[in-house]
């Protein structure tokens, strides 16, 4: 920490950690163990279809985690925990207004290539260069680019946002409110 760290203002938004995969499947079964190393986590969905889809698996697997909506969780619930959104909102402005001032231990992200909101941005095609690379279907990326270029994707989705109207999956939510 420099002198200058000393007097800079910490940003009220905790830092994410983007977990991202090249399919769905890998990113249910990156969730089952990314739960057995945090337990206690609070595990939390923006779209009802994610919930849904995730309900037997976690029942299945962690009976006693809870998947709550992102919405209706209080700052309470969250500190000094570890947060596991199973998904990002497209908009980055959502996310951080729910998060300000959250005192959780560790955020983290997890996404899949194949999901709506990468498809606006050439999933596809990332797939197929990982795929090319010979990158395992479990293989995870986390790395703070990654964690960037998705921050400005969701910033151009913003841009592009006529309206944040409720809807049970991303891609709905795509479909409804931006305007290609």
């Amino acid at each position: 920490m420099s002198l200058f760290d000393f007097f800079k203002k910490k940003d009220p938004v905790p830092e994410m950690t983007d977990l991202v995969w090249m399919h769905s499947n890998a990113k249910s079964m990156g969730c089952i163990d990314l739960l057995q190393k945090f337990p206690d986590a609070v595990v939390l969905y923006w779209f009802a279809d994610t919930r849904t889809a995730f309900a037997p698996l976690m029942q299945a697997n962690h009976p006693n985690v809870k998947i709550k909506n992102a919405l209706q969780v209080t700052p309470y619930e969250v500190e000094g925990k570890t947060v596991v959104f199973l998904e990002h909102h497209p908009l980055r402005s959502k996310e951080n207004n729910l998060m300000l001032n959250w005192k959780a231990s560790k955020i983290y992200v997890l996404s899949a290539m194949d999901e709506a909101f990468f498809k606006q941005f050439g999933g596809d095609r990332t797939i197929e260069l990982m795929q090319k690379m010979k990158m395992r279907e479990d293989e995870v990326i986390e790395h703070r680019l990654i964690s960037k270029s998705i921050e400005r994707a969701q910033q151009k989705l913003e841009e592009k946002t006529v309206f944040d109207g409720a809807s049970n999956s991303a891609e709905e939510w795509i479909r409804k409110n931006v305007k290609i």
